[in-house]
């Protein structure tokens, strides 16, 4: 029984993936991350430079007794983006993985030391975390280029044999781990509607339409720009149910999208178009998963066949 087990976790975790398909996420995830710091970099600055009263740290700034100088951070925020680039094209990447995965961490946990706690971008933290550990630079980057070029001169090999590194389980499990944290995150979510105080009656729509209400109300209240789309079906309350129904079966049954390539395929689709519902009912932008490279990780190719590649990582 215990053998059993052992080969199906093995089979599960440890099938071999591909260096392009590490490469993809790496590069989706590098961009996203450069273009959300580089378009909020004045925003960032100038929050670190409010008043100290407002200081609470969270996460990792939590080893700070006080807040850091503006131009302190101002310095972390530019090495943040340095190690970005370097990351996302693949430089030094034992070095430029980690140390981006770190700062990255660093920056957003005290951006959400300052007030509000967002949670919109845990996801891109924990993506670039796994990724920064791991062989994300073994094809597409300039790590591999380089090491190619050199490669070839000194073996006599052609491009061909040194571009592209055969599919190996140490390319397989970090995909499969990012697609659990992402699932995981979902199902969590649905867990706490099923546990709070209306448990499955949250499916009644009720509940669902009250919540969009209040966030119209609440913005206009405040001057923000609400959504228009409630309005126009506030009455429809089978509609609501409807959705209520669907985001429940979508968080609830995330797990299934790990265990099966197509059913994680149909999954991401539907998460994506979600966000793209909570967008258009609530105007919340999630950006990452807007954009849709939360859920790349869903379609790259995470391995053929279940025997394992006996060599060392």
């Amino acid at each position: 029984m215990m053998n059993t087990v052992r080969r199906w976790f093995d089979r599960f975790w440890f099938a071999p993936g591909t260096a392009q398909g590490m490469a993809l996420l790496r590069i989706t995830s590098g961009c996203y991350a450069f273009y959300y710091l580089y378009t909020r970099y004045s925003m960032l600055t100038r929050i670190a430079g409010s008043s100290q009263r407002l200081f609470e740290p969270v996460g990792v700034a939590r080893i700070l007794d006080a807040p850091l100088a503006e131009e302190t951070f101002a310095v972390i925020l530019t090495c943040t983006l340095i190690a970005n680039v370097a990351y996302t094209l693949g430089v030094a990447y034992r070095l430029s993985g980690p140390a981006f995965a770190g700062l990255l961490l660093a920056v957003l946990c005290y951006r959400n030391s300052w007030g509000m706690i967002y949670h919109s971008h845990n996801l891109l933290v924990w993506h670039v975390l796994i990724l920064g550990f791991t062989r994300a630079a073994d094809c597409l980057s300039l790590d591999r280029v380089l090491s190619s070029s050199i490669g070839g001169r000194v073996n006599g090999l052609t491009e061909n044999d040194t571009s592209r590194p055969e599919p190996h389980w140490r390319y397989g499990w970090p995909v499969k781990l990012i697609c659990s944290v992402t699932v995981a995150t979902y199902f969590l979510a649905g867990a706490a509607k099923l546990l709070g105080p209306l448990g499955w009656r949250w499916m009644t729509g009720i509940t669902l339409r009250s919540q969009i209400a209040a966030d119209v109300i609440r913005k206009e209240m405040l001057g923000s720009e609400a959504a228009w789309l409630p309005g126009m079906l506030y009455d429809q309350l089978w509609l609501f149910a409807l959705l209520g129904v669907a985001v429940m079966v979508l968080e609830l049954g995330a797990p299934a999208a790990v265990f099966n390539k197509r059913t994680g395929i149909m999954w991401g689709i539907a998460a994506f178009l979600f966000h793209w519902g909570v967008f258009g009912f609530m105007g919340i932008t999630f950006r990452y998963q807007l954009c849709g490279a939360a859920f790349v990780s869903f379609f790259v190719n995470r391995g053929g066949g279940d025997r394992l590649h006996q060599e060392t990582a």
